[in-house]
């Protein structure tokens, strides 16, 4: 985790693709991760908890648009109105990538405004920037997420909200 998080801290400021960043309770989270695994491995696992092997995603890092609600960061959607809103709980599948995939937030990602336009600006947080080429931009609602993981800042990004049903 201390690799994404230095690797973001490295890249955003050229790429303006995090928007608001998770990186203090990400490696927080990393350590609980490891422990557990080592845990686990010294045949310590508590009998009501899963096997970390259960979790899918256990200690990947990953990101989510700027559309998508997670809890105590910002959920503008791009919209100037909406400038400092900060979302209370966390979507669906944010909390679903957490708690059932053992995956660890790493930030919220630039999104053209409203999430509707074919570019990666909006006038809350600016324009997000082609790892690539800067001249360019990574284009889509889905820009910050589409330029922080091309730039190895992420592994995995969820850009849809949907509801599962059981």
């Amino acid at each position: 985790m201390q690799a994404y998080v230095d690797r973001c801290r490295a890249i955003n400021p050229l790429l303006n693709a995090i928007v608001d960043e998770n990186y203090e309770r990400a490696l927080e989270e990393a350590r609980a991760v490891d422990e557990r695994v080592a845990r686990e491995l010294r045949r310590e696992k508590r009998p009501e908890e899963l096997s970390v092997a259960e979790y899918p995603f256990l200690g990947v890092p990953f990101t989510t648009k700027n559309s998508i609600a997670v809890a105590g960061l910002t959920y503008s959607g791009g919209i100037t109105a909406r400038r400092g809103v900060t979302a209370e709980r966390d979507a669906v599948a944010i909390d679903r990538m957490k708690k059932l995939g053992g995956a660890i937030f790493l930030g919220v990602t630039n999104v053209p405004e409203a999430v509707m336009w074919l570019d990666g600006f909006n006038l809350v947080d600016g324009q997000t920037n082609n790892p690539y080429d800067q001249s360019r931009i990574p284009g889509g609602s889905s820009a910050g997420e589409g330029a922080i993981i091309a730039g190895a800042g992420s592994v995995i990004g969820v850009s849809k909200e949907g509801v599962v049903l059981k």
